[in-house]
């Protein structure tokens, strides 16, 4: 199947405060106004066999960020997560691998940045991570793809897991919560949902109230 090119994604992580922001939603919004979401579980993740992180460093990190999914109760297992099998490391130049419409995720370590940059987000504007996901005209997931900034102004934030984690959570159909700013009741960073749209270098890898009643209203059993 011919591979698609990215499409541009309103989809980010930033490392900047929230001001005078009033996004609203608990998912994305598709097609015919339905949430992205994933036909087949569990969403198979395949990690980049870049050198971002060395090693197996980064198949830890998306392994560890897909069991705190996993964790929610009253949704089926959702992520399984492999390594790509030959190492392949997920650049620009060979997008053609790595971007298809096979209902797989994959997460690329963009060492420089450059594939943020094709995709025409500045990687020195730090950024974190953006997450894309592609679906069909009932807001079935045809793609994902988690890309992770590696670009020295931030690939020393202290907390990847916490980036990947938020990312898969877009992957999942969610989009960023209103929760914590927009005029609503203030909350305090420890008791922010992961998907709350920005990040001043807390601890984000846990899951709240308000993640886990969005994931499971796209996949909760009986839905």
């Amino acid at each position: 199947m011919k591979s698609m090119p990215i499409v541009l994604p309103t989809l980010l992580l930033l490392v900047l405060k929230a001001s005078g922001l009033s996004a609203f939603g608990q998912f994305d919004p598709g097609a015919d106004g339905l949430a992205s979401h994933w036909s087949r579980l569990p969403v198979e993740v395949i990690v980049d066999g870049g050198t971002l992180f060395g090693g197996n460093e980064g198949l830890r990190m998306v392994q560890e960020a897909a069991e705190i999914w996993n964790g929610v109760t009253g949704v089926p297992r959702l992520f399984s997560v492999s390594e790509q099998a030959d190492s392949i490391d997920y650049r620009l130049d060979n997008m053609d691998v790595w971007n298809v419409l096979d209902r797989r995720v994959r997460v690329v370590f963009d060492e420089g940045g450059e594939v943020l940059l094709n995709s025409g987000i500045d990687p020195d504007s730090r950024v974190l991570g953006i997450a894309d996901t592609i679906a069909d005209s009932t807001g079935a997931a045809l793609q994902g793809v988690v890309i992770i900034n590696g670009h020295p102004t931030v690939s020393d934030f202290p907390d990847t897991v916490a980036v990947v984690v938020h990312e898969l959570g877009h992957i999942l159909g969610l989009t960023h919560t209103p929760i914590g700013f927009g005029g609503l009741e203030p909350v305090s960073r420890a008791n922010r949902p992961t998907m709350y749209p920005f990040t001043e270098s807390r601890n984000m890898d846990t899951l709240e109230a308000d993640d886990i009643a969005g994931v499971r209203s796209i996949y909760g059993q009986g839905r």
